[in-house]
């Protein structure tokens, strides 16, 4: 029996990234979930590149705050660690 998490799951591979190469990287689904907005969240951090991102992980990790959103107009990780 399948679950709901693995018919999300995408296989990487080198072969898989040649076929998407191929067709124009157009066939790749999302691997991350999406989740609605919130009303009103605890903190929220603008840019999800490489310090928006240490600075969720941070403020989980070290003071417990779980009550956070990060947003990005772009692809996760761009910025100064994408590039």
């Amino acid at each position: 029996m399948t679950s709901e998490h693995d018919v999300a799951m995408q296989r990487y591979s080198a072969l898989s990234l040649v076929r998407h190469a191929i067709g124009g990287h157009l066939g790749w689904r999302e691997a991350w979930r999406t989740h609605d907005l919130k009303r009103r969240y605890e903190i929220l951090i603008v840019g999800a590149g490489g310090h928006g991102l240490a600075t969720a992980c941070h403020l989980i990790k070290d003071h417990g705050v779980s009550d956070i959103a990060v947003l990005e107009a772009g692809w996760l990780g761009c910025g100064n660690v994408g590039r």
